[in-house]
Parts: C-alpha cells; sequence; structure tokens
C-alpha cells in the first residue's frame, strides 16, 4: 500500500507531505528521552518535517492520517506526563522499550541506572498495559575478556525475572560491528574490546531466551534473524508488527481500522472469532532481513546524547550534543522548528 500525500500549509508556503498510518519516533535518535518538547508540539500542530539522511533535502509528513505511533526508547521517563494529551491525538501506540544491563562495562553512559530504568518501565506498562510496552533486549553485545556470554544470558534473565508482569514480549538482536562504520569508529574511539557474538554463542542465547520466554510467558522474537539461528521458541522479529497493532487497535481508530483492513470480531458461543486484518507490507526501507510493517520516521541522526558506545545513528556524543542544545536554543527563541537539525 503506497503512502497517501496530502499539501500542507506552512511558513515556508504549500508543500506535499506523505500522509502515512504509522509513524516511529524513532529508530535515528531517543525522542521520548531528548526530544518531548518537539514531539508534542509537532504533534499539536499535526505534521513534521525530516530531512533525508543522505541528502538533507526536507521530507514532510502530516499526521492527517495518523492511526499509530511507535515509540522507540531506552528511557520514556520524560514523554510520561504527556501520555493523556498523546492519546486524545492518537489514541494507539506502544513502545519499544530497549532495555539492557552493561551498566558495569560503561557501555551505555548517560542512561538512568537499571534500577530506575527497571522502574520506568513497570510505571509505563502499569498506566498503559503490558501488551504496549514491549522490551529489546538489544544488543546482545561480548567483550574479549568479557563480558561473555554466559554473563550475558544472567543479566536478561534477572531482567526478565524483574519484567515478567509487565510486558508480554521480548525482541533481541546482535550487536552488528561490521556492517556499520560509526559503530566500528565509536569501538575505537573508547578503546572498547566488544565483538560480534560467533555462531555458537548466538544460538546459546536465542535457546536461554527461549527457555525465559517459557517460565516468563512472554513472546521471544530475534530481529532479523539469520535462517541459522532458527531455535524452537524464537520467532521471526517484527518491532512495527501489524499484529500488534491489530491487537491494540480502538473501535474508534478508523485511519487504522482502514491501513490494516480490519474486520471486525464475530461474537461465538463462549468466545468470540477475533478480528482479522491485511497484512500491509513491509518497510522497504529497512534492510532485507527486517520484517517491520512500514511506517514512516520523523526522527534525526545525531541527536540522542545516550552515548552508546555500540550505536549507528550517532557520529559521536559531542555532535548529538551540540545538536541538541541547537533545538533547545531555536524552541527557546519562541520558534517552532520544522525539523530537529537545520
Amino acid at each position: 500500500m503506497s503512502t497517501l500525500r496530502v499539501t500542507l500549509q506552512t511558513a515556508q508556503g504549500p508543500v506535499l507531505a506523505a500522509a502515512p498510518a504509522v509513524v516511529s519516533a524513532s529508530r535515528a535518535t531517543d525522542i521520548p528521552a531528548f526530544h518531548v518538547r518537539w514531539f508534542m508540539q509537532r504533534l499539536r500542530a499535526g505534521h513534521a518535517m525530516r530531512r533525508n539522511p543522505i541528502n538533507r533535502k526536507p521530507g514532510w509528513i502530516s499526521f492527517k492520517r495518523l492511526g499509530a505511533l511507535v515509540f522507540w526508547t531506552k528511557n520514556p521517563a520524560p514523554l510520561l506526563p504527556h501520555l493523556e494529551e498523546i492519546a486524545t491525538c492518537c489514541p494507539d501506540f506502544y513502545f519499544l522499550f530497549s532495555l539492557n544491563d552493561y551498566q558495569h562495562e560503561g557501555w551505555e553512559p548517560a542512561l538512568p541506572p537499571l534500577a530506575q530504568r527497571l522502574e520506568t518501565f513497570r510505571q509505563l506498562a502499569e498506566r498503559i498495559g503490558p501488551d504496549r510496552v514491549v522490551w529489546r533486549f538489544d544488543p546482545v553485545c561480548v567483550a574479549d575478556p568479557g563480558p561473555d556470554m554466559e554473563t550475558m544470558i544472567r543479566r536478561m534473565q534477572d531482567v526478565g525475572q524483574a519484567l515478567r508482569h509487565a510486558t508480554r514480549r521480548m525482541i533481541f538482536s546482535f550487536v552488528q560491528i561490521r556492517e556499520y562504520a560509526k559503530v566500528r569508529a565509536s569501538l575505537k574511539r573508547s578503546g572498547c574490546s566488544m565483538r560480534e557474538p560467533n555462531g555458537t554463542e548466538r544460538i546459546h542465547f536465542c535457546e536461554a531466551a527461549a527457555a525465559m520466554g517459557q517460565k516468563y510467558g512472554m513472546t521471544i522474537m530475534h530481529c532479523a534473524a539469520p535462517r541459522q539461528e532458527t531455535v524452537p521458541g524464537i520467532l521471526p522479529g517484527k518491532c512495527v508488527d501489524d499484529a500488534l497493532l491489530a491487537q491494540i487497535c480502538s473501535p474508534e481508530n478508523q485511519n487504522l481500522r482502514e491501513y490494516l483492513h480490519m474486520q471486525p470480531a464475530l461474537p461465538g458461543l463462549d468466545l468470540g472469532v477475533p478480528a482479522t486484518w491485511t497484512p500491509p507490507p513491509r518497510d522497504p526501507s529497512q534492510r532485507k532481513a527486517c520484517n517491520c510493517t512500514a511506517s514512516r520516521d520523523i526522527g534525526e541522526y545525531n541527536t540522542c546524547a545516550h552515548g552508546c558506545v555500540y550505536c549507528y545513528a550517532t557520529t559521536s556524543p559531542h555532535t548529538a550534543q551540540k545538536n541538541i542544545h541547537r533545538l533547545k536554543e531555536t524552541m527557546d527563541d519562541g520558534e517552532t522548528p520544522p525539523n530537529l537539525i537545520p
């Protein structure tokens, strides 16, 4: 299904904008952690602008047809006070909450302590329900001389036990170093001995994750899994998931219902026949192994200041801090910037 187009009236004059049903906020940066003010202004305005990360040309996104928001974050705490207002603009949304334990190594230097993030996760689940807070143990990293895979498995199990009533799903992936020059540069700059897990280590982790899922009643998914890593109890990952969107879709959300071609549930003797939907196309802008449903991203690269050493989206923490400061200055001047970076 191709994205519809609408005409927006902006300060720069009329522009043609994409009008997607599903918006990601965001693969490119942590909007809930660093850009809440910008996001709420854009949501109220009904549109946003994101520059193409390759050629920097502006691309406009209208929220006229918005049916669902998918938040990607490691720290959603700053967004929690705005959940009710978000629900009035877009009733159906869920969070992909990345939560690892790399405190000892300092691989995620600017994140709150693990205990605080666990509590934020539980608070969020209490407010919007565990079905709408997806745990991402992502990425799984090892290093020589340590931490080794056994350590990673123990940490996953500890976090899983803490979140066993707060989520229904865990999605994991393994760190990618060879594919991303930014990751290699970050590791070299920090002197980190991180490496990609080998095949045996990956299978061992998958088996342990499957066992944990069975123990705690969690669906376990492997993001962009190669075929040789297929393990019983592990499903193909789908972060932007049409099945989950269909599950949380409100009866009054006509935009999402039309996008999914949803048919209403039918009554039965004891159990109703659940609603059905037609899976939308996968996102062609993602890597081939990605199963995600198509969505439009509204975030900008180089605007996340968590400083994670494995990050593929940020050149350096200094660059990110500079861009975040530039955005804050623009907003403090009373202007509403159409995007994060000029």
